[in-house]
């Protein structure tokens, strides 16, 4: 699985009413039906499956899969 589909089940698992996959990875989810809850609780479940530790500066900038995926594989190196 890759990290893209692993954001974007980590989405739906938390809102599956989120109208997110593949062809929109760049929308902002909350254009997409996520609420700022929602949003939270997603950022929470990334830090914790992928043993990432993500700043409150950096939560109001990952506001799309891409953006997430991008900040998970920074953190990488």
């Amino acid at each position: 699985m890759t990290t893209t589909e692993s954001v974007i089940g980590i989405i739906k698992d938390i809102s599956p009413q989120t109208k997110v996959d593949a062809s929109n990875t760049g929308h902002e989810l909350f254009d997409l039906g996520l609420d700022s809850l929602d949003h939270a609780s997603v950022l929470l479940q990334i830090e914790e499956t992928f043993g990432i530790k993500i700043p409150d500066e950096d939560s109001e900038r990952l506001i799309t899969v891409d953006a997430i995926v991008r900040f998970i594989g920074e953190q990488d190196k």
